[in-house]
C-alpha cells in the first residue's frame, strides 16, 4: 500500500558527477527489476542477449573510428566513478569547447577492435565455473591489499587488463604528426616511449605503429608481466634519465632506428592522476621529445588524483587545480588552460573515449571517461587562441 501523497509519476534521479543518471534499486520504478533482484541465471541470459545483439551483422561494421564511420553497438557497463550503468559515451558538446579545441577535436567511435575486447570481457562470466573463479580472485585481491597496493595485487594475480585505444584509433590520432604517417605511409615510425605501461596490453595496441618500443612501469610486479610482451626495452623505474641511457644502449644496433636520446612519440596514458608530481613529469617528458615529436596523453575526467603508497592512497604533492565533479568539456578546457598552455604544449588533436578495465564477478567491465590528447611543444610562432588563455571563457552557444 502506498499513501496517495506519494503516488505519482516516477522521476529519474539527478545526474551523477559523470553526467550520467544513476540507476539504483531505490530509484527504479516498482515494476522495473533492479540488479540485486535479478537471479544469476537471468543475469547470464541478459549478458548473452547483449553480446549477441552487439555482435549482430546489422549492428555496424568496419574498423577505425573517424568521421563517416558508424559506431558499433556496445552493451552497457558500469561507471567506476558514479556507479551508473550506461553505454560508454563518445559524444562531445563541441560548442562548449574553445575555437582552437573545436578545430583539434577528432570524433572517434567504437570500432571492431574495441567491440572484440568488450565482448571478450563479457564472455568471462558466461559460465558458472568462470563466475566462481572471478569471485575467488576478487576476494583474494581483497586479502592481498592488506600488504600490497592494488596495482601490485592485480599484477600478482594477472588481473586488471585495460583498454584505451585501438590501433586504428591511435593511428588516426597520430596521423600526419610524425614519421611515416606524414608521408602517407602506414604507421608512424620511430621510437615510442610508453611511461606507466602497466601489463603492456595498451602498449601492444600502439606497438605496430612504431619501429621500436621502450616501456616503463613503476611497479616491479607489473613490470614482470610487461616483460612478457617482448618489447625492445622494458624497465621498472620512474627515473627518466636512466630510461634514456638504457634505451640508447639497447637500441644501438637496431636496424630500423638511430636513437640519439630523443623519442619520436611518448605515451602517457592515464598516468597524470596517479603520479606524485604531474607538472614535473610533463616538463621532463617535453624535454625528451625530438623536434616534431608528439606526446600522446590520456587522462581520466573528471580529474580525481591519488598516489599509491604501499597499501595507502595519498594526495599528490603537485596539485593541478582541476574540479573533481566537472563535465568532460569543462574539464578538458580547464586542463588545457591551467596545465598545457603554461607548459607551452599545444593541442594538435583531442578525442573522447571510454577507458575500460576488466571487472569482477559482479560486473565484467568498468569504464571511465578519458580525454586523449596529441600534444606538441609550442614553437615561437605558435598561434594561441584567445579562449585558450582566458580561464573559463567559452564561445557562445
Amino acid at each position: 500500500w502506498r499513501p496517495a501523497s506519494r503516488a505519482g509519476r516516477w522521476r529519474a534521479p539527478p545526474p551523477g558527477p559523470c553526467g550520467r543518471r544513476r540507476e539504483t534499486c531505490a530509484t527504479r520504478p516498482a515494476n522495473e527489476p533492479s540488479d540485486c533482484a535479478l537471479s544469476e541465471r537471468r543475469r547470464m541470459r541478459l549478458l548473452t542477449s547483449l553480446l549477441l545483439r552487439s555482435s549482430a551483422p546489422g549492428s555496424g561494421a568496419g574498423s577505425g573510428g573517424g568521421q563517416g564511420q558508424q559506431q558499433l553497438a556496445l552493451p552497457k557497463v558500469k561507471c567506476a566513478h558514479c556507479g551508473a550503468i550506461a553505454v560508454p559515451d563518445y559524444r562531445v558538446k563541441v560548442r562548449n569547447l574553445s575555437s582552437s579545441l573545436q578545430r583539434a577535436y577528432v570524433p572517434l567511435y567504437a570500432d571492431a577492435e574495441t567491440l572484440e575486447y568488450v565482448n571478450r570481457s563479457q564472455r568471462r562470466l558466461m559460465s558458472w565455473h568462470s563466475w566462481w573463479y572471478h569471485w575467488f580472485l576478487y576476494h583474494l585481491v581483497t586479502l592481498l591489499r592488506s600488504r600490497f597496493s592494488l596495482t601490485d595485487a592485480n599484477a600478482l594475480l594477472s588481473r586488471g587488463e585495460m583498454f584505451v585505444l585501438s590501433t586504428a584509433h591511435a593511428e588516426e590520432m597520430l596521423a600526419g604528426g610524425v614519421g611515416r604517417a606524414a608521408d602517407g605511409g602506414h604507421g608512424v615510425g620511430g621510437v615510442l616511449l610508453d611511461i606507466g605501461a602497466g601489463d603492456g596490453q595498451v602498449t601492444q595496441k600502439l606497438a605496430p605503429l612504431f619501429d621500436a618500443v621502450v616501456a616503463t612501469e613503476a611497479s616491479a610486479h607489473m613490470e614482470r608481466r610487461l616483460r612478457r610482451r617482448n618489447f625492445d626495452v622494458t624497465l621498472a623505474t620512474t627515473d627518466l634519465p636512466e630510461v634514456v641511457e638504457v634505451a640508447r644502449s639497447a637500441l644501438a644496433g637496431h636496424s630500423k632506428v638511430n636513437f640519439d636520446g630523443e623519442f619520436d612519440c611518448i605515451a602517457l596514458l592515464n598516468v597524470l592522476d596517479r603520479c606524485d608530481k604531474p607538472l614535473t613529469l610533463l616538463k621532463e617528458v617535453k624535454s625528451m621529445l625530438r623536434p616534431g615529436g608528439k606526446l600522446l596523453l590520456a587522462v581520466v575526467l573528471p580529474f580525481r588524483p591519488f598516489v599509491e603508497d604501499g597499501t595507502r592512497r595519498i594526495p599528490p604533492t603537485e596539485k593541478l587545480g582541476l574540479p573533481r565533479n566537472a563535465g568532460w568539456e569543462l574539464s578538458v578546457q580547464m586542463i588545457v588552460d591551467k596545465v598545457f598552455t603554461p607548459l607551452e604544449l599545444q593541442v594538435d588533436r583531442v578525442a573522447r573515449v571510454p577507458y575500460y578495465s576488466t571487472g569482477n564477478h559482479m560486473h565484467p567491465l568498468y569504464t571511465l571517461d578519458d580525454a586523449v590528447f596529441v600534444l606538441s611543444p609550442m614553437s615561437s610562432s605558435s598561434d594561441v587562441d584567445e579562449h585558450s588563455v582566458l580561464h573559463g571563457e567559452f564561445p557562445a552557444g
